[in-house]
């Protein structure tokens, strides 16, 4: 998997494949971030009603990279050894990614019903007086936490073939691609979050140093990071490829 560090720079033409991906990316980031001139940190305080439409305005605007990667990982997916980045589509791109944040949003409610119920019990124990058991139902909410986390690769594969809005649902199909290659998914999970880790120590090293500092320096990070974001994007699409036997999503 260490070709995913490299292999951009030896089969992407900088100018047809990885300018427009870093153009829809910058803008993402440009959109979303100038909403951080007006967040309430930058304000004294006050929470503003063009903070809250900008913010909005720029959370819809990430779905159209989204939409963008994941019509770049079924490529993938679908191709071989082949890597091949498709043209731009923004409708397209933008309704794919409302779709997939859509099926994860589907996830995220799974989990809160789930450590809603889990923090029930919690309270009903110790208010019965038995809270040593509460270790026990913490450790249940750790593990489920983990265990969504590892399903990650593989759901997001098997959303960006099928398109499936409850890919990251259907448990009995995940576990069968995770476990028909589980050495080989370990590394690229192990991989996935030592570098989702790393990019994020970047991105607020950056917030602290640049944003909320002005116009030219709030530029300047959408710049950098967007750079970087797809630095990494690229990376990810081949780490989730060969984490996965494509043959059976």
């Amino acid at each position: 998997m260490i070709k995913a560090f490299y292999y951009m720079f030896k089969e992407f033409d900088f100018k047809k494949d990885l300018l427009p991906l870093w153009t829809i990316i910058f803008i993402a980031e440009f959109v979303i971030n100038f909403a951080g001139l007006f967040s309430p940190l930058a304000m004294y305080g006050r929470v503003t009603l063009i903070f809250q439409i900008l913010l909005l305005i720029g959370f819809i605007t990430t779905f159209i990279p989204c939409g963008y990667g994941m019509d770049c990982l079924k490529n993938y997916l679908t191709s071989n050894n082949e890597h091949k980045l498709p043209e731009i589509d923004i409708k397209k791109n933008f309704i794919k990614g409302f779709k997939f944040m859509f099926s994860f949003g589907l996830l995220y409610l799974a989990m809160f019903i789930i450590f809603a119920v889990l923090s029930g019990i919690n309270s009903l124990l110790t208010k019965i007086h038995l809270s040593p058991l509460t270790f026990a139902v913490v450790t249940i909410a750790c593990l489920m936490l983990i265990i969504a986390s590892f399903l990650f690769i593989a759901s997001t594969c098997t959303f960006a073939k099928k398109e499936d809005i409850f890919s990251f649902l259907r448990l009995p199909s995940l576990y069968n691609i995770i476990n028909a290659n589980v050495a080989k998914y370990f590394i690229g999970f192990v991989i996935f979050i030592v570098l989702m880790a790393f990019f994020y120590f970047i991105r607020i090293a950056l917030i602290i140093t640049l944003i909320q500092k002005g116009f030219i320096l709030m530029t300047l990070y959408a710049f950098i990071m967007s750079i970087i974001s797809t630095y990494f994007a690229l990376i990810f699409l081949y780490l989730f490829k060969e984490s996965v036997n494509p043959d059976l999503i």
